[in-house]
């Protein structure tokens, strides 16, 4: 990156966004510049970047911002998560995930500056239909199809990475994918707060399944480091290297393989309270699974998405863990921060961002959430009340908890967590 690049990244004020934007700012020492775009840039700035909004699901939008921009970098990070008691229709998830990178990839082609393309795909895109376990996927596994019956997020993030990798051009446009698994840390505004709340909501002490099943986790900057390095590649000037990266998908996660609720329990040692696995209530998953049947009885009566749903519960009892042997070789990923170092700076940041807010109301963009990450906080958390919130142009979820109502906001330029 020594020399001057302009780069371009969506969703630049979500989580994953926001950490490329971040590690990026010593190169606009050496003549680069950094344009973000995002629907509502208000949250994550910095300065010296220039902040632009745009709705992705808009050729014309795409197009005017590009022409303003004129990157020769490109990383792609924004598009729209799921929940399993989300109030967004498929066909927006569709229109963003897919039709917005599609415009986002014709125009940088017709742009001709575009020399790399990074998209933040996601390690749910091997989703499939009765898989209950994921053990050591990678990227030889299929993909997800549209006729297959798993949620629209999969679905859309499977098209669009297919999309992306099909557009790299050899003597053009160099594409590449990266498959984060539930992305955490600074600036985290989903998995760690919704954490935080369970602990206090005093709910710390109870799970779901015997605790042993192993799960992939992502420290943010663990996935920007992959992101950069597939950049680097795809810019190198020996066209063996580029070939090995260019029009390819890799996973990229901390590689350890952590005991789901593990990672909750060290979420909360490092805000002060320390569980001991004798302390903690096991809820047999036939329990869990009884009161997502119980949910998906009112979502059918009531017309409204789950709040939790069965094949989301089996998921906090399950293994789901990838392997990275192939963003190791070919981009020299190796990740640099340990989970159990990552979960402390997220929850360090938590802290010290919280000390600054003045609302009553916490208000949490909805950057990385769906439907596996999510249930991991409403399992513990039976008695939370979830309920819809429209309000204007505002349109999310609230969280009524003992300590007082948390407000999830769907936000814009949303990051993956869930992958």
């Amino acid at each position: 990156m020594d020399s001057p690049h302009a780069y371009l990244v969506t969703g630049g004020c979500g989580l994953q966004g926001s950490s490329i934007v971040e590690t990026l700012l010593p190169t606009l020492e050496n003549g680069s510049k950094i344009t973000v775009l995002a629907r509502n840039p208000t949250t994550n700035l910095f300065p010296g970047v220039d902040y632009r909004k745009c709705d992705i699901t808009s050729a014309d939008s795409v197009r005017e911002a590009l022409g303003q921009a004129k990157p020769d970098v490109v990383f792609h990070c924004a598009g729209i998560m799921t929940a399993a008691r989300r109030p967004v229709p498929d066909e927006t998830v569709r229109i963003t995930n897919v039709d917005g990178t599609r415009h986002l990839l014709e125009e940088s082609q017709k742009l001709g500056a575009v020399k790399a393309f990074v998209f933040t795909s996601s390690a749910s895109t091997v989703q499939k239909p009765g898989q209950v376990k994921t053990r050591g996927a990678d990227e030889t596994w299929p993909t997800t199809e549209e006729s297959d019956a798993v949620d629209i997020y999969p679905k859309t993030k499977a098209t669009a990475e297919r999309m992306v990798l099909a557009a790299d051009t050899e003597g053009g446009m160099r594409t590449a994918a990266l498959r984060p698994a539930v992305i955490y840390g600074e600036r985290d505004n989903d998995l760690i707060p919704m954490m935080m709340a369970s602990l206090r909501a005093g709910k710390q002490k109870m799970q779901v399944g015997d605790g042993k099943n192993l799960f992939s986790f992502t420290y943010v900057k663990n996935a920007t480091q992959g992101h950069l390095l597939a950049m680097e590649k795809l810019l190198s000037t020996d066209p063996k290297e580029v070939n090995r990266v260019a029009g390819e998908s890799f996973f990229v996660t901390n590689e350890e393989k952590v005991p789901f609720w593990d990672f909750a329990r060290m979420v909360f040692k490092c805000a002060g309270t320390d569980v001991r696995e004798e302390e903690v209530w096991k809820i047999p998953l036939s329990g869990a699974l009884a009161v997502a049947w119980a949910m998906e009885w009112i979502s059918w009566l009531t017309g409204k998405k789950p709040g939790l749903t069965r094949v989301a519960t089996r998921l906090t009892s399950v293994d789901r863990y990838f392997e990275i042997g192939k963003a190791k070789e070919r981009l020299g990923y190796k990740p640099e921060v340990a989970w159990d170092e990552g979960v402390r700076r997220g929850v360090e940041w938590f802290l010290e961002n919280e000390k600054n807010e003045k609302h009553e109301a916490h208000v949490i963009r909805m950057d990385v959430v769906s439907g596996a990450d999510l249930v991991i906080i409403i399992v513990p958390n039976l008695n939370y009340q979830v309920r819809p919130v429209h309000d204007g142009g505002f349109s999310g979820n609230q969280i009524d908890t003992p300590e007082g109502t948390v407000v999830l906001n769907r936000g814009d330029a949303v990051a993956d967590n869930y992958k």
